[in-house]
């Protein structure tokens, strides 16, 4: 392996895992269904004035990222996984941090 391909594999997985939160929405989708699980129009309701394209595509997107999770019963519901959970708290924090600077 050579040393360009040693810098490539120990900087791009850091650079790939900061685009699973990145976008307009992502954030903010993050925060409103850690709180508790919640469904497509709630979540809509909650970020407007996103379109139902953009959240069903940042849904979709966060579900494969491992963020979320799906659960499909009498209706769908959005939940966060352990570690969409722990960003979650994260981003809490440091907008407390920012709060103080206010």
């Amino acid at each position: 392996m050579s040393c360009k391909d040693k810098v490539y594999f120990a900087v791009m997985p850091k650079t790939f895992r900061y685009y699973k939160i990145r976008g307009k929405w992502k954030l903010s989708i993050l925060i409103i269904v850690s709180d508790k699980p919640m469904r497509f129009n709630k979540i809509k309701q909650l970020c407007s004035p996103i379109s139902s394209n953009s959240l069903a595509r940042c849904l979709k997107q966060m579900e494969k990222d491992r963020l979320i999770i799906k659960k499909e019963s009498t209706h769908v519901t959005y939940h966060t996984t352990p570690v969409g959970a722990k960003i979650s708290k994260l981003l809490s924090q440091v907008n407390e941090l920012l709060l103080q600077l206010d």
